[in-house]
């Protein structure tokens, strides 16, 4: 009853599939007795293989399953229990049903015992034969479960090999054709395990061989030879559509997917898309094939399928031809190249908007769109808030964006949206011109320049004086439609064309004057000009002189300070502004009574007569007499920069002059040094004659010496480095603290916690700048300390230029410090720092703050870590 319970199942199970008369009954009834007597058979030679006793039998064996994979009778010799008729039914029972466990089976006898019974060549090429003729897929699956189960040694390496040789005979290709097909053995259900065990192939070898891993199952070739599976299946749906056949590419494309989402989208892109966007340049159905293939992977895989392509296309034609009309009949195709691509990603190359709005321009709907993705752009661009909160990358981006939206747009579509394009443009500008940002106020000025021209040029302009940058330079490319490679590339061979033209008529020119040379005429062209000219006389050479001014230059401080106040005389105030730098640092009499009243001079003084570089003459001026008189220059300075009657200009002055002067006075100088304090000591001028003199005879002295003198033993080589006072010591007080006074003062002029943080931001990096010229300075720990209870308050400001002085100051104090202050005096300040620049790293949306942080925390680990290290250090030597 066991027996025909298994038979009566298969009888009924067939006459379900084809019901029919009664021979169809024999014959189902005859297919029941031979899936018995395969399964004995295929039993029978697992056994042979097995038993030890008669190896020739298990050859034999071996022999009848490699004839029942090729439905075929390979061998004379081998009697197989079944007759003509049914060996291909047989055959395809056995490669169904029968062929992945004995495969197992089979493969899991591999031993150096086994093996050593039978003829090694005979046994190795049957071995090849029963992997590379069964079913692809079963193939494939059974070696790498049996790889991942086995130890390593003879058996795995035997595996390995067997593996490679089904890699190198394109069994992939084979495999992939078979899922391909409209009756596959393997159903839905079971292609997820299949793609699965596909893709995770390079990973499971790898963890599984370590160092002997083959060459063959790294990511790069091994996706190649998928990538050739991948294109063989495309190339038999494009044969088959063209015979009005049926098949199907559902599996291809989710391996496509999934291969992209796993991180191997640029291999399998680099193989396959220069091959596809040949293919589907002038065919039709190779265009449908690979939208189908491209538009068919999983929902969640479209992002890691599309994104590459565009990157990889030279023209927008080409997505076109590949991507079809996907924007408008898949959802999630339309919210990536419409939303997420332009607003929520970004992208350094141009090409790739270029991409995307072109392929929306070629078909009807898609232009349609395109206008929608504009104005949704320009709020996005406009808004304040997201000017502040997302990183100027992304902005860049949004921007450029903006740009090939108004170069893809038709009069017609420039015409129905002008009003709406330009109240938003209007609008956007305003914030930009108020970031604090310059690159910001760039986009700014240049988008409300060049858009609206665009769009209205007959209207009113927008005039802006934008600085010409390589990222300008960009912007300005996008604004022209750009077109097919080839046809650029005829135009250059044109070009190449014409210039080898004007070389010929060149060469041929070159060869006539070298004729007439031979023949005697060897004037040139200038003495041909020039033989009717009787002017034989030479210009002077005029380059070297000096234009003479009537206005006399300046020999005292008090001259030059009436020249100031003289403004109806252009010549005398460029004269005077001019000699001011040298009269300061050349003062052999004391300024310091004049300091404040002529830095007062300097800091209203402006540029009324256009004199040139103005800007860094008045700068220079006010860092000498600062450096000159620290005291009564930087405590006017300080004073007034919180007053009421001053611009940003003159506060930005300010804080420059504050730097560059601490800067200057923390540099070591020697006592030839021209600048220095007003309390300075004179020190003895010696001419150079009396100074060759002296230098003269005390080396003959010193040489009559050292040929006397018999040395022993020679003490240190190098001199004693100098010791030289840091004049910036004693007046860092009053650069420093006098700044931080009114921080937070409400006053119409001046609102550093509200508008004007781009003042705030600059008074944070001369603070971090007159911190750093205060190294070793005794005050440097209580500016410190001062210093980073007020980064403290600000360190969330909305305005990522502050954030980013916020960083370099704490940097600055990082870099001032000895290490040991921070684990003792500083401890609780440092530790609040670390979480805070860790919060940056982190969350912080604009990529300079990043990095600003990470360059402060790596500063930050290596004191500590130094500061450790002698510690340990010291306590060994105790011991």
């Amino acid at each position: 009853m066991a027996l025909k319970v298994p038979r009566l199942f298969s009888w009924l199970l067939l006459a379900r599939i084809q019901p029919g008369s009664r021979t169809l009954v024999i014959s189902v009834r005859f297919n029941s007795t031979a899936m018995a007597d395969i399964r004995a058979y295929v039993k029978t030679v697992l056994n042979s293989l097995s038993q030890s006793s008669d190896p020739e039998n298990g050859l034999h064996s071996l022999q009848g399953i490699v004839s029942l994979l090729t439905e075929r009778r390979l061998y004379r010799t081998v009697h197989l229990p079944f007759s003509e008729s049914e060996i291909s039914e047989v055959s395809t029972d056995f490669i169904r049903n029968h062929y992945p466990r004995f495969l197992e089976r089979f493969l899991q006898m591999i031993s150096v015992d086994w093996i050593s019974r039978f003829p090694k060549d005979r046994m190795n090429k049957l071995m090849e034969q029963v992997v590379l003729n069964g079913p692809p897929a079963d193939s494939f699956i059974c070696l790498t479960t049996c790889i991942q189960s086995c130890s390593l040694g003879y058996q795995c390496s035997l595996l390995v090999s067997l593996l490679e040789k089904y890699l190198l005979a394109k069994k992939l290709n084979e495999f992939l054709l078979s899922e391909c097909a409209v009756k596959s053995f393997h159903h839905k259900t079971m292609w997820d395990q299949l793609v699965a065990g596909l893709i995770s192939f390079p990973d499971k070898m790898a963890n599984k061989l370590k160092t002997e891993n083959s060459d063959e199952f790294l990511p790069r070739k091994y996706i190649r030879y998928i990538s050739d599976g991948i294109l063989s299946a495309m190339e038999q749906a494009h044969s088959c559509l063209s015979k009005d056949s049926v098949c199907s590419l559902e599996f291809v494309s989710i391996l496509c997917g999934r291969i992209c989402f796993c991180g191997f989208s640029d291999i399998l892109w680099d193989e396959l898309l220069p091959v596809l966007i040949k293919h589907a340049e002038n065919d039709f159905i190779w265009r449908r094939v690979c939208e189908r293939v491209i538009t068919g992977v999983p929902d969640n895989c479209i992002e890691s399928v599309i994104i590459p392509i565009i990157k990889r296309a030279d023209w927008y034609g080409s997505v076109h031809q590949l991507l079809g009309d996907a924007v408008i009949n898949n959802h999630k195709v339309e919210f990536l190249l419409c939303k997420k691509m332009l607003l929520q990603r970004y992208f350094k190359e141009g090409k790739i908007l270029q991409n995307i709005i072109g392929y929306l321009s070629l078909s009807n709907e898609g232009r349609k769109l395109i206008p929608k993705v504009l104005l949704s752009l320009l709020r996005v661009w406009g808004d304040g808030s997201a000017i502040k909160h997302t990183s100027y990358e992304q902005h860049s981006y949004i921007t450029k964006a903006i740009l090939v939206c108004v170069s893809f747009m038709d009069e017609q579509q420039l015409k129905q949206y002008k009003d709406d394009v330009m109240s938003k443009v209007l609008e956007g500008v305003q914030p930009h011109l108020e970031s604090s940002v310059p690159q910001i106020r760039l986009l700014g000025m240049f988008i409300g320049k060049h858009l609206i021209v665009s769009v209205d040029p007959q209207g009113h302009k927008l005039e802006f004086e934008v600085e010409k940058t390589a990222e300008i330079d960009e912007l300005v490319k996008l604004l022209v439609k750009p077109t097919r490679p080839d046809c650029v590339q005829l135009r250059r061979d044109l070009h190449d064309m014409t210039i080898e033209d004007k070389d010929l008529h060149k060469v041929g020119k070159q060869e006539t004057s070298d004729e007439n040379k031979k023949q005697g005429f060897t004037c040139s062209e200038n003495e041909e000009s020039d033989l009717d000219s009787d002017d034989d006389l030479q210009p002077y050479d005029m380059s070297h002189d000096v234009p003479v001014s009537k206005v006399k230059k300046p020999y005292y401080i008090r001259d030059c300070m009436e020249g100031f106040l003289s403004t109806d005389d252009p010549d005398r105030v460029e004269l005077c502004l001019s000699s001011a730098e040298d009269l300061i640092r050349n003062a052999n009499t004391n300024i310091d009574e004049i300091a404040e009243e002529f830095a007062k001079i300097l800091l209203h003084l402006n540029d009324n007569f256009n004199t040139t570089e103005f800007s860094s003459l008045r700068r220079n001026a006010l860092v000498a007499l600062t450096v000159t008189c620290p005291v009564k220059a930087a405590n006017y300075l300080t004073h007034e920069f919180y007053e009421r009657n001053y611009n940003i200009k003159q506060r930005l002055d300010i804080l420059e002059v504050l730097a560059a002067s601490a800067k200057e006075l923390s540099k070591p100088s020697t006592l030839n040094d021209t600048a220095g304090t007003c309390n300075a000591p004179l020190i003895k001028v010696i001419t150079k004659s009396s100074r060759d003199e002296e230098e003269s005879w005390r080396d003959v002295v010193q040489k009559r010496i050292e040929s006397k003198t018999r040395r022993f033993g020679k003490g240190r080589v190098k001199p004693d480095v100098e010791l030289v006072k840091n004049k910036f010591a004693s007046v860092a007080g009053n650069f420093f603290f006098p700044l931080m006074l009114h921080f937070d003062r409400q006053e119409n002029t001046l609102r550093l916690l509200g508008e004007d943080s781009l003042v705030l931001s600059r008074l944070l990096y001369t603070l971090g700048v007159i911190m750093y010229a205060a190294l070793h300075c005794p005050v440097a720990m209580k500016m410190a300390s001062t210093l980073l209870h007020f980064i403290w308050v600000i360190r969330f400001h909305s305005d990522c230029f502050v954030r980013r002085g916020a960083l370099f100051a704490t940097s600055m104090v990082i870099l001032s410090l000895p290490g040991f202050l921070f684990m003792s005096e500083l401890q609780a300040e440092i530790t609040e720092v670390k979480a805070w620049m860790e919060y940056v790293i982190e969350k912080d949306p604009d990529t300079e703050s990043k990095k600003l942080a990470i360059q402060a925390l790596c500063l930050l680990e290596s004191a500590l870590k130094e500061e450790f290290t002698k510690a340990s250090q010291m306590m060994t030597e105790a011991r």
